[in-house]
């Protein structure tokens, strides 16, 4: 987890709500009309096998017993990108 402020950032899509929380992690919601609903950012990707990601909080410490692990469906979409990119 060393560099992980300045690691992959990850958004996470979603027609469900995931309840995903922690630290500078937040949750938009666009409505009924979307097919994704959720938007999810605050994420960065600790790790990704298989068409499943290991996401952890942008804020995480090695105090924090969280760790959030998706897999690739039709109810989720996830997006990668340069942390740099994120707004605080």
């Amino acid at each position: 987890v060393r560099g992980l402020a300045g690691g992959t950032a990850v958004a996470v899509y979603s027609t469900q709500s995931l309840t995903l929380s922690g630290p500078r992690v937040t949750v938009q919601e666009f409505g009924p009309a979307f097919r994704y609903r959720y938007r999810y950012e605050g994420l960065r990707l600790l790790t990704a096998r298989s068409g499943t990601y290991y996401l952890l909080p942008a804020g995480w410490t090695p105090r924090m017993h969280l760790t959030y692990i998706l897999s690739d469906s039709d109810q989720i979409r996830i997006e990668l990108y340069a942390a740099e990119q994120v707004i605080p």
